[in-house]
């Protein structure tokens, strides 16, 4: 799948938002092919252990499928707060700054209104 470039097999899920948001179906299907590490019983529960950077990566998968780069964009334009997204798609507040922080929304917001307002005063 072609999005402005190609992601390598090996690229990271924590680049899909920078790199190729289209390729997330990819994604999760990478991650439920996770290899298993072992089986563990305890009593009668039985528990999976995998490889903990893919347990990581599926964290961060999971935090990019509850806010997508695109909500997150539309959310700070419209200049919401990490407490507001976090009420309106029912995430933690911590979540909802971590992604706003990780996906490099805010400093895009911020570089743009930082050029409207140099544009404003340079032709004001």
């Amino acid at each position: 799948m072609t999005t402005g470039h190609q992601c390598s097999d090996r690229e990271s899920l924590k680049q899909l938002d920078r790199c190729c948001p289209r390729s997330r179906p990819l994604a999760v299907l990478a991650v439920l092919q996770q290899t298993l590490r072992t089986i563990e019983k305890v009593g009668e529960m039985s528990f999976v252990t995998c490889d903990i950077e893919q347990e990581e990566e599926a964290d961060w998968l999971g935090g990019c499928l509850l806010l997508p780069r695109t909500v997150l964009l539309q959310a700070a334009k419209q200049g919401k707060t990490a407490e507001k997204i976090a009420k309106e798609y029912e995430t933690s507040e911590q979540m909802a700054r971590f992604r706003l922080n990780a996906s490099g929304v805010l400093v895009q917001v911020g570089r743009a209104k930082a050029a409207r307002q140099k544009q404003a005063r340079l032709s004001g």
